[in-house]
């Protein structure tokens, strides 16, 4: 009985004991010590949270180096950012054919991370690391840095085994007799039938390829100016040759190639396309065919003055009055326009007068110094000296005249004789 009155005693006073624990119980001392004693509980208040930071409240101001870390993520930089996995940085994973290589390990790997790239079977090759560079870019997907793996298949023991496709290729065919694969008509090479993996929606499946055999196709048409420019005149232009009949040469067939008449003349080549050829930029083979110019005479009146025509020797000449030799000059354009002109004959000039001294050099006999003339040019009085001749109407100074006499201010005249001065008075 007494027992249970100090329990019931107990409870009813309990919240009156915790009223009393939280009442501030305070010494009594002056205002002043208390307002000093304020400012330090504030202070340390203050330091306290400063130490505690920001990445003790969660959900905001958390250290991205904290949350990133959290999640087994790399780190760029250890910015404050609100919290968010968004803004770890990853690398997007490879792009490469799912039933070659798996890529399993590398979704999302973190920058700074790696992760490996298998072969699927059956493939077989060794496995290649993949590494997500660290770029410091934050929320910003980098490309995985890697090699990628040389998957063989092991097929190479079954390769018969393995299903056609639901249409074989019209390039192939199979012998009967022997069961191998061949090129089928229209096509050439050597036919390849493999065993491979190839995805089929979202399934990859065994099937059969097949490779090796290519279209049988025509040549292109020619241009003997361009296609084999190391056996081409270089006076023949491309409208120059006569192509006709090589528009569409096929595989196996042929075609001549000539000269432009009435421009030029030459023997035509023939142009073979190959049989086998399954290029479709293949050129027909030939060597270039060489043409010469075709040039009849001009007319005597088309010639112009200073041309005479011999219809006997059938040779061109100058006229009297003109002077040269007289050539006959045959063009003909990139437009196939042919252009004939005489050259080489020009009109006779006469010849400039010597540029002598008049008081010293007399070449009165040389007339009005027409071409071809020939006279003496001699020395004035009281000069002596040798003649000399003006040939073809040139300017020849007379070295006898250096030699002539000098006059003495006195009168004496001095003259040369046999190296020998003579003074006359």
């Amino acid at each position: 009985m007494r027992s249970a009155t100090l329990i019931w005693l107990y409870l009813f006073c309990l919240p009156w004991l915790h009223a009393i624990d939280d009442i501030d119980w305070r010494p009594n001392v002056s205002q002043t010590i208390q307002r000093s004693a304020n400012r330090s509980k504030w202070r340390s208040r203050s330091s306290r949270q400063l130490q505690i930071g920001p990445s003790q409240d969660p959900g905001f101001n958390t250290k991205r180096s904290e949350l990133c870390a959290s999640h087994g993520q790399s780190v760029t930089r250890p910015e404050v950012v609100p919290t968010s996995l968004e803004l770890c940085s990853y690398c997007r994973g490879p792009e490469l054919d799912p039933c070659i290589y798996d890529v399993s390990e590398c979704s999302r790997v973190s920058q700074g991370g790696s992760c490996r790239i298998r072969c699927k079977v059956p493939y077989l090759g060794a496995s290649r690391e993949a590494v997500c560079p660290f770029s410091g870019n934050s929320g910003f997907e980098e490309n995985l840095t890697f090699l990628v793996p040389s998957c063989v298949a092991a097929l190479e023991q079954d390769q018969v085994s393995c299903p056609n496709p639901p249409e074989i290729p019209k390039a192939y065919r199979q012998l009967q007799e022997t069961g191998d694969w061949v090129c089928a008509p229209g096509f050439h090479g050597t036919a390849l039938r493999e065993c491979t993996v190839i995805r089929m929606g979202e399934a990859c499946l065994l099937q059969a390829v097949f490779s090796g055999c290519f279209a049988l196709t025509g040549c292109l048409a020619p241009d003997p100016a361009t296609d084999y420019p190391e056996g081409r005149a270089s006076d023949v232009p491309a409208c120059g040759y006569d192509t006709t009949g090589c528009e569409n040469v096929q595989n196996g067939q042929s075609c001549q190639i000539g000269c432009k008449d009435p421009l030029f003349f030459g023997v035509p080549v023939t142009a073979i396309c190959p049989e086998t050829n399954t290029d479709p930029n293949q050129k027909l083979i030939y060597s270039t065919p060489v043409c010469d110019k075709i040039c009849p005479d001009p007319l005597v009146e088309e010639a112009g003055p200073g041309y005479s025509y011999d219809i006997f020797t059938k040779q061109w000449s100058c006229t009297p009055k003109y002077t040269g030799r007289a050539v006959k000059q045959c063009d003909i354009t990139q437009q196939c326009q042919r252009v004939v002109e005489m050259v080489g004959c020009l009109p006779r000039m006469p010849c400039a007068e010597p540029e002598l001294d008049r008081c010293r050099y007399d070449w009165s006999s040389c007339g009005d110094l027409s071409a071809g003339v020939s006279c003496a040019i001699t020395c004035r009085s009281p000069y002596e000296g040798r003649h000399w001749a003006s040939a073809g109407g040139q300017h020849i100074t007379p070295e006898g005249c250096h030699r002539c006499p000098q006059t003495w201010q006195a009168g004496p005249l001095r003259r040369f004789l046999a190296g020998k001065t003579i003074h006359k008075w």
